[in-house]
């Protein structure tokens, strides 16, 4: 067998193991929204669903608050591996995930901050 062959194979099988646990990882979470709303109560963001009149307190929109956090982080996970990967490869790994790191902890301030004020 050919050297070139057998890392094309071996690359092959990386895609496929990373695509069958990611699929499983993604079904699994799906299948369970209705226990995840029950253990975090009113969904992710309950002051969210308050500032836009929802009734905190109905079952659907708990699963469904789960359901969008689940889709908006597989879809805009791509977005953000294509954009941080273009400006490693420009300026290099370590100041984009510098930047990526303080990006998260900011946001995670002001969450904290909205949830005591709320």
């Amino acid at each position: 067998m050919d050297g070139q062959f057998a890392a094309l194979l071996a690359v092959r099988g990386c895609r496929l193991l990373t695509g069958t646990t990611t699929g499983y990882d993604f079904h699994s979470v799906s299948l369970s929204v209705s226990a995840l709303a029950k253990y975090y109560d009113h969904g992710l963001f309950p002051h969210h669903l308050r500032s836009i009149g929802r009734l905190a307190d109905d079952p659907r929109t708990e699963r469904e608050n789960i359901s969008i956090s689940i889709t908006l982080t597989l879809l805009f996970r791509s977005v953000g591996a294509i954009i941080f990967g273009l400006a490693g490869d420009l300026y290099g790994r370590k100041w984009p995930m510098v930047r990526r790191y303080r990006g998260a902890a900011v946001r995670c301030a002001l969450t904290r901050a909205r949830s005591l004020i709320c």
